[in-house]
């Protein structure tokens, strides 16, 4: 499945993972998956990860449209969303950046990209589930 996400009611978490060849209906059907969850929170920090997309065919017009469907609603909300997008490859990072452009204007969202996936965490202000280290007795 090239797009899914994680709720983590215990961190106010949505974790999103996209993979392989990524369209823009992979994205908009996870999206409403989304919204459909139960566990979906209004505020909930975002971390994306593009780390395994390999194709990613998505025109600026198509960017232009997942903003106006799923960022431009959360303006009229009394919360700010913040997403971090960890995009490590030049293809990914410059698609992030034209979404993290559009969102600029937005009063409830806060967009960061980032090619450290640490650097992605530290902006959610959450320890990075993947780094933790496991203590031996």
């Amino acid at each position: 499945m090239p797009a899914k996400h994680e709720i983590h009611l215990d961190q106010q978490l949505v974790m999103v993972t996209f993979s392989g060849r990524l369209t823009l209906s992979e994205i908009v059907l996870d999206n409403l998956a989304y919204d459909a969850n139960p566990d979906m929170r209004v505020g909930q920090s975002v971390f994306i990860d593009t780390s395994k997309v390999t194709e990613f065919k998505i025109n600026f017009a198509s960017i232009l449209a997942l903003f106006k469907a799923f960022v431009t609603p959360i303006d009229s909300c009394d919360t700010t969303v913040m997403t971090a997008i960890y995009a490590p490859s030049d293809l990914m990072f410059g698609k992030a950046t034209q979404f993290q452009r559009l969102t600029s204007g937005s009063s409830a969202n806060c967009v960061g990209v980032f090619r450290d996936r640490s650097a992605a965490w530290s902006f959610l202000n959450i320890h990075d589930p993947a780094a933790r280290v496991s203590v031996a007795d």
